[in-house]
């Protein structure tokens, strides 16, 4: 009977033990876990409300019609911000386009901008971390291409498809450029079981630098205005972010159940 109960006893102990050891081990993963820091996820919209007159100018002496001032497109972003910390590093793609006559084919002829970016942004976070209301100004730098596409002698009357007809007159031009920007971005935000799902509003202002010249077919350099290098713009983000505790205490009870 003694032996029983020793033996008993020496099992129970085991077992405390190997209980400790693993809570301690799944606590050490945590903090390995927080260090990494949390990534979010975020897309949206983007409107740049760009100064074309001096551009337009010379497209109207050429018999070609304006491009709209407003350029809008997507943004896909990424952020990383260590737990506890107010700063925050965004990585975004983005792509806005505007073209004239809304899209179609007046008279034969027609003009295309797009603008695609790849920017990289400082944010800090001015309000209290246990808030969901977040206010973050920021400064950013980035690598950008800009796009002209015009056509002449387009068949028809009102279908960007048909630029693609052998007897179009077609011309491309780009050029690259370096955009400087600084803004304020409000983003209010919704718990859920283990994300945080922010929806925001942002604005500011961009500054091109470093501007190369408008490029036609890649290689002939060509004296053409481009955009006023400033312009103001507005922003819709929703950004889906990792909470560590929560999402980390989910993952110990799927760990547990199984």
């Amino acid at each position: 009977m003694t032996k029983t109960i020793c033996l008993c006893c020496l099992l129970a102990a085991f077992a405390l033990q190997l209980s400790a050891q693993q809570n301690d081990t799944l606590d050490l993963d945590y903090e390995f876990y927080k260090r990494r820091g949390v990534w979010d996820f975020a897309v949206g919209g983007r409107i740049n409300f760009y100064d074309f007159d001096d551009m337009n100018h010379t497209l109207g002496q050429a018999g070609l019609p304006d491009v709209a001032s407003e350029a809008a497109g997507v943004i896909v972003a990424f952020r990383h911000a260590k737990p506890g910390s107010r700063w925050n590093v965004e990585n975004s793609f983005e792509a806005l386009w505007s073209d004239s006559n809304d899209g179609r084919v007046l008279n034969g002829t027609a003009s295309l901008y797009r603008d695609f970016a790849l920017h990289s942004r400082l944010m800090y976070d001015i309000a209290s971390q246990k808030r969901l209301t977040r206010l973050f100004p920021y400064i950013g730098v980035g690598v950008g291409l800009q796009a002209l596409r015009t056509y002449k002698n387009v068949p028809g009357g009102g279908s960007f498809v048909l630029t693609l007809a052998q007897e179009v007159q077609k011309n491309r031009f780009n050029y690259t450029s370096i955009p400087l920007e600084a803004g304020l971005s409000l983003e209010q935000g919704f718990r859920t079981r283990i994300y945080d799902i922010f929806i925001g509003i942002r604005g500011g202002y961009t500054y091109r630098v470093l501007n190369s010249d408008w490029a036609l077919d890649g290689d002939i350099v060509v004296d053409l205005p481009k955009p006023a290098a400033g312009a103001p713009f507005l922003m819709f983000t929703i950004r889906l972010k990792t909470d560590p505790e929560r999402s980390w205490a989910a993952y110990k009870k799927k760990a547990k159940g199984n």
